[in-house]
């Protein structure tokens, strides 16, 4: 385990109910052709697809399953549409350009990890062979932004601890009210 997710689990610890946590990540991979990285197969691992802040939750195939496979694909077309749009037409946003959107699941492509519930997208940027320094893309429509050298650990840890990149994205955690602190995972279970 990582010292970003040792440290998260520190600061707020998993519900003992988790769905989806055990995921055959080899047989994902090979039917997806891209290969994670094993910070997020270990956060999976530990968090599942627990709901964080009632805010983000991680998109990824609960099953390696054919069918599960296939809505996991339409999902993820239908997430990177969202870019296709913007980058790809008039409507270019920066700091991208046109040749900057390559097709999923080429090396370089742009590939969805999570969600939030405010309308953003969560992406990779497949540019490196090791998925361990892949940037993390992160935009609603028209306006994207870049977070270098980050896990899906580290944005959670760095944001409670109210240090960046996310204190400055997210905002202050203090400022979170009260019932909103707190990552939810099966059966609406709360820590």
């Amino acid at each position: 385990m990582d010292e970003q997710l040792t440290r998260l689990t520190q600061l707020m610890p998993p519900p003992s109910t988790l769905y989806y946590k055990n995921v055959d990540w080899e047989d994902i991979e090979k039917k997806i052709g891209i290969k994670y990285p094993t910070s997020f197969k270990e956060y999976i691992g530990v968090y599942g697809e627990s709901v964080w802040f009632d805010t983000y939750s991680p998109f990824y195939p609960d099953s390696s399953a054919d069918d599960a496979i296939e809505d996991f694909l339409k999902t993820t077309d239908y997430y990177l549409s969202f870019l296709r749009e913007t980058i790809c037409t008039e409507k270019r946003s920066k700091p991208f350009k046109k040749e900057d959107y390559i097709p999923f699941p080429e090396q370089g492509c742009f590939f969805p990890f999570m969600i939030d519930y405010n309308g953003s997208y969560y992406y990779w940027k497949t540019d490196s062979a090791d998925p361990e320094r892949w940037p993390i893309i992160v935009g609603p429509y028209g306006h994207y932004t870049i977070i270098e050298n980050t896990s899906i650990s580290k944005m959670f840890t760095s944001f409670i601890e109210g240090c960046n990149p996310m204190n400055s994205f997210w905002g202050d955690f203090e400022n979170l009210p009260l019932e909103l602190r707190k990552v939810e995972g099966g059966n609406g279970e709360t820590t």
